[in-house]
């Protein structure tokens, strides 16, 4: 697949068990990085992780054009929608975890580093109630996702349906629930079609990393000062 037919799907190239416990305006650059790694990778052929033979089953990016770039822009709308990048990663991370997803833990735990996250809140982040390292609002939008996620078996009761009232607006919460159900439907398409884990990159980082190989061009601004 060339860069045209990927920019096709993603036009701005920026960068399995449940718990046993249960209880700006910018592109959405990790999705589209991850979208853009899709595309461009080797085909995996069958690497072992924990003994069991892990293979890709079906390429979504050639099967699922047209359905990916409308989820991408259901990404960019959520990251354009006034919630905290890091809230909407801190959901998206557990949200797989609850899922057993290990390609999309992989992605949100590199982009909340590449964020500023601490370690201490990642470790801690399947145990939110009982650390104090979590604000009332990432609590009630935590709480907010694991009942989201868990739908079947909670219903989505009351009480927490009026926490999350109580520290997001209307709009926020109609917000972070399409992000909910954005991150569950990444979750099971990468679980059932056995997306490659480990290889994924935060924007930033693979910036950096080019920069690092590339040889060094200087600037217009050096060129001019140099004749």
């Amino acid at each position: 697949m060339n860069d045209w037919e990927v920019a096709e799907i993603c036009p701005q190239p920026v960068g399995h068990r449940a718990d046993e416990r249960r209880g700006g305006g910018r592109a959405d650059g990790s999705l589209v990085a991850a979208c853009w790694w899709l595309a461009r990778r080797p085909t995996c052929q069958g690497k072992r992780h924990s003994g069991v033979e892990m293979a890709q089953r079906i390429d979504m990016v050639k099967t699922a054009r047209e359905p990916l770039r409308d989820l991408l822009a259901v990404e960019r709308y959520l990251n354009k929608s006034g919630l905290e990048k890091k809230l909407l990663d801190l959901v998206k991370l557990r949200a797989s975890q609850i899922n057993g997803c290990a390609y999309c833990i992989d992605m949100h735990s590199k982009d909340l580093r590449a964020e500023g996250e601490t370690e201490q809140r990642l470790y801690e982040l399947q145990a939110w109630r009982e650390a104090p390292f979590y604000s009332k609002r990432e609590q009630a939008a935590l709480a907010w996702t694991e009942a989201v996620t868990e739908v079947g078996s909670t219903g989505v009761p009351d009480d927490v349906y009026e926490r999350a009232r109580s520290e997001l607006s209307e709009q926020e919460l109609t917000d972070l629930t399409l992000a909910i159900a954005m991150i569950n439907a990444w979750n099971r398409l990468s679980i059932a079609f056995r997306q490659e884990v480990g290889t994924y990159q935060p924007p930033k980082a693979k910036r950096e990393k080019r920069e690092e190989a590339a040889p060094y061009t200087s600037t217009s601004e050096e060129q001019e000062i140099m004749h």
